[in-house]
């Protein structure tokens, strides 16, 4: 009976924790702004620009900011999308939408999903390889929080979970790289690019401040 009870009262306090964290964490942590000018420079080949989303895209997505570029070359493989997308906080009705579901709610037909490390890149990325009425699609992703870079949509929780008990900031940041077709080119040209604008996204985050302000809240 007393270990009964001493097992209640340890899940009384750990729910109670769980719901204080939660609350606490969601103002935790300024909005993170991503500006257009600093991905849109020529990146070693690719001629990067704006392009917007679909109101029911966004709808869907609801990040506190986000963006979406489209990079082209000279080359006879069709341009690449990458869609950046910071969350300030996830919680129900505000969740990051991964592509291994979405794409199967969307109607593709996942024929490959596997972690893989582009050369130079330095961590790995979830790949995915779909198919939907005989168009195929490439989709590479990850997610930058507190605690580093994953691509595991079960890391990504646990981040976020450590994150809420410890009242640490919350937020993080989804990237989406999309192109169309699959096979050994459609993969060196994504090996190609993905480093590239990689490094860009770090410059731009550690001009930001929000690496510095993230290593901040990691110390508390």
């Amino acid at each position: 009976m007393a270990k009964a009870k001493g097992f209640y009262i340890v899940l009384v306090l750990l729910v109670a924790t769980l719901a204080y964290a939660q609350l606490i964490g969601l103002e935790r942590g300024g909005v993170l702004s991503l500006e257009p000018a600093a991905f849109l420079p020529t990146l070693a080949g690719w001629q990067g620009e704006e392009a917007s989303l679909r109101d029911f895209e966004e709808a869907l997505l609801k990040p506190d900011s986000h963006l979406y570029l489209r990079y082209a070359t000279g080359q006879e493989l069709g341009p690449v999308y990458v869609f950046l997308g910071y969350f300030r906080d996830q919680r129900i009705g505000v969740q990051i939408h991964s592509p291994i579901n979405c794409l199967p709610g969307s109607g593709w037909n996942l024929v490959r999903a596997e972690e893989y490390e582009p050369p130079r890149l330095g961590f790995r990325v979830r790949r995915l390889v779909a198919e939907r009425s005989g168009e195929y699609r490439e989709v590479y992703y990850w997610f930058v929080t507190a605690s580093g870079t994953t691509s595991s949509e079960y890391r990504l929780k646990l981040a976020q979970l450590k994150s809420g008990l410890l009242l640490r900031s919350k937020d993080a940041l989804f990237v989406r790289i999309s192109v169309s077709g699959t096979g050994d080119e459609v993969l060196e040209h994504m090996s190609a690019f993905i480093p590239e604008f990689a490094r860009t996204l770090n410059a731009f985050l550690g001009a930001s401040g929000w690496e510095e302000k993230q290593a901040v809240l990691r110390s508390r």
